[in-house]
C-alpha cells in the first residue's frame, strides 16, 4: 500500500507541493529584484475548500457492519501552481518589492516545517498502530 492511498498523507503530500512550488517562485522573484520591468509572481492561495471540491471517487472497501461509511478519494490538483501576480510596481519598474518577499519566504518555511511534523506525527501513529512503536 503507498501512503499516498491514505488521505492525510494525500493532503500532505499536496501541500508539501504548493509549498516548494512557492518556494521556488519567490526565490525567482527575488533573483530579479534588480531586473527592469520583472514583475513579481505568486502562487495562488491553496485554498482548503477547493482543494476538497475535486472529484472523488468511491474506495472499494469491505463493509462488515451497517454503521460503516464509506470512503472516497480526490482526483485532480485543486489549483496547484496557479500563479498571480502582484500588482505594485516599484519606482524602478519591477514589482519585486524584497521585505514582502522575504515575509513571504518565512510564511513558506514555517508552513513547511509544520507540514513535516504533522507527517512525522502520523508516521508515528501508523508505527504505534502497527505494534512497531516509538
Amino acid at each position: 500500500m503507498d501512503l499516498k492511498d491514505i488521505p492525510v498523507f494525500g493532503a500532505i503530500g499536496r501541500k508539501l507541493g504548493w509549498l516548494n512550488q512557492r518556494q521556488a517562485v519567490l526565490a525567482e522573484n527575488v533573483a530579479n529584484a534588480n531586473t527592469p520591468g520583472y514583475r513579481s509572481v505568486d502562487l495562488k492561495k491553496l485554498d482548503f475548500k477547493e482543494l476538497m471540491r475535486g472529484e472523488t471517487t468511491r474506495i472499494g472497501v469491505a463493509k462488515t457492519d451497517d454503521q460503516h461509511v464509506t470512503g472516497t478519494v480526490q482526483k485532480g490538483n485543486g489549483g496547484l501552481g496557479a500563479r498571480v501576480r502582484d500588482t505594485e510596481i516599484l519606482p524602478s519598474g519591477n514589482s519585486v518589492n524584497l521585505e514582502a518577499e522575504m515575509v513571504k519566504v518565512a510564511e513558506t518555511q514555517i508552513a513547511y516545517q509544520a507540514v513535516t511534523g504533522l507527517y512525522r506525527k502520523q508516521i508515528g501513529l501508523l508505527k504505534i498502530a502497527l505494534g512497531k512503536g516509538r
